[in-house]
Formats: C-alpha cells, sequence, structure tokens
C-alpha cells in the first residue's frame, strides 16, 4: 500500500495523498517494529506497539480531516464575503447594479409577493462632465451625496409607515 501511495503522490503532489502516505507509513513502521519485537526478541508486549500505531495512524488521518474540514469552511467563509461584496458599492454601502438586476429577476420569477410597491431608480446625469470638469473627487463626493439623500429619504419614508401603523394600532 506505501509503495502505491507513494507512486500516486510522486504523480500527482496532492496533499491528501501526502497524508495517506504519512499514515500508513506509521502504521507500517509500527507493524515491523511490533514483529521485530516479537520474532526476535520474544517480547509479548509487542502487540501494545502494533495498537499505538493503528492510534498514530487514526490520529494523522483525523488530523488531515480537521485540516481539510477547516480549509473547506474558511473557504466558505471568503466566498460569501465576496459574494455579498460584489454586491455593494464598497463607496456608498448602497447596492450595486447587480444585486439591482438579482432583486427585479426574483420580482419576475414570483419570489417576493408584493402589495405595494415602490421602485426607485436614480440616474445621475452627466457624470463624466463633474469628473472632467471639477475632477474625479467632486464626481465621487456626487454619487456619495446623492446615495446618502436616498438613503435619508428612505428613512423619512420607513418612519412615517411606522408612525402611521401606530396611528392605525390605536
Amino acid at each position: 500500500m506505501i509503495l502505491l501511495l507513494w507512486k500516486e503522490y510522486r504523480k500527482t503532489q496532492e496533499k491528501e495523498v501526502n497524508l495517506c502516505l504519512k499514515a500508513f507509513g506509521v502504521l507500517g513502521i509500527s507493524g515491523v517494529i511490533a514483529l521485530v519485537l516479537y520474532w526476535v526478541l520474544s517480547i509479548y508486549w509487542y502487540e501494545s506497539i502494533f495498537q499505538f500505531g493503528i492510534l498514530l495512524y487514526i490520529a494523522v488521518l483525523f488530523w488531515g480531516l480537521l485540516c481539510k474540514v477547516s480549509n473547506n469552511i474558511q473557504f466558505c467563509l471568503e466566498q460569501e464575503v465576496y459574494r455579498r461584496m460584489s454586491l455593494e458599492d464598497r463607496m456608498t454601502d448602497m447596492k450595486n447594479r447587480k444585486s439591482f438586476e438579482m432583486y427585479i429577476e426574483e420580482i419576475q420569477e414570483g419570489a417576493i409577493l408584493l402589495e405595494n410597491v415602490l421602485l426607485l431608480f436614480v440616474k445621475i446625469a452627466e457624470l463624466k462632465k463633474i469628473n472632467d470638469i471639477s475632477g474625479r473627487q467632486m464626481g465621487d463626493e456626487t454619487v456619495i451625496r446623492t446615495a446618502r439623500s436616498i438613503q435619508s429619504a428612505e428613512r423619512s419614508v420607513l418612519e412615517q409607515q411606522a408612525d402611521d401603523m401606530l396611528c392605525s394600532n390605536k
């Protein structure tokens, strides 16, 4: 088994194969030591050496499994962070066009049941002219101020709806 794993590792250079090679190496060495203790030295507690080798074999494979799971979890978390970053504009902290298109797709598929809908699309006209005349920093400021105005208007609408709901419940 060790020879087959060695050949495979030389071909692929994969970490998993290397880990299995090491685990079987530990098991093989403990087996050889146990046999030498029994045949050559006639020591009858040889089986405890072999059982310790089995324990090390299991520990090495378990360690490899834990490392693999840890790496998979880290990959999934990073993937989720990148997915979220791809849906937000970092300058304004608002949802971007990709997020908007995904939301529109969900609406069209009937995934979201809507009663009262307000769809607001804001286009900042002549942004290129603002950038050309006043500089990119001023263009960025224009985008940020527009986003803040939209967020402020959204808060006002939500507060008004909350007040209306309180009044209607009384």
